[in-house]
């Protein structure tokens, strides 16, 4: 996951990648204090170092700051109020998929089953509210929030694509 922050004080823009958003930004509020996300997008490894190319001209670069960090300019916070969102399109969400909410519920339902983990446990844990979960168990959601995919995603170790692209094991 790609993910844009801002400095307040500063204004400037960190372009950074992550596996595990919430912890990622609890890491950089002790680091950095409080910090703005202006956007999520799908992406890892290779789509930071392409935006980081695509930026350079705007890097602050010291010691300070580290290699992340952008001034924001027009030409990234045009970039990022196109592409970047704070909730993220999930195919879940697409009404021309709807064997993926099916998929989805019986994923979670089987992570849930293996880790012993409930409903409470979810919301507590996740910072989730318990009519999501139960949404998410009936089936009955019509959308899905990326911040929520994150959380549960780190919450149970699972990739992004095992969790919402359903990657089917091997039988």
């Amino acid at each position: 996951m790609i993910y844009f922050l801002r400095e307040p004080n500063t204004g400037l823009i960190k372009i950074g990648k992550t596996v595990h958003y919430r912890t990622r930004l609890s890491e950089l509020i002790d680091e950095h204090g409080d910090l703005e996300l202006l956007g999520l997008m799908p992406g890892y490894t290779d789509q930071e170092r392409e935006l980081h190319q695509q930026f350079a001209h705007l890097n602050i670069q010291d010691e300070l700051s580290g290699r992340e960090w952008f001034k924001p300019e027009p030409d990234l916070m045009k970039f990022i109020d196109r592409y970047a969102e704070l909730t993220l399109p999930l195919p879940i969400d697409e009404p021309e998929h709807p064997q993926s909410r099916a998929k989805f519920r019986t994923h979670l339902h089987r992570l849930m089953k293996e880790h012993n983990v409930s409903r409470m446990d979810l919301v507590r844990d996740c910072y989730l509210s318990y009519p999501t979960v139960v949404n998410w168990e009936s089936g009955g959601m019509q959308s899905v929030r990326a911040v929520n995919v994150l959380a549960v995603m780190e919450y149970f170790d699972v990739k992004f694509e095992e969790l919402i692209y359903l990657v089917e094991e091997d039988e």
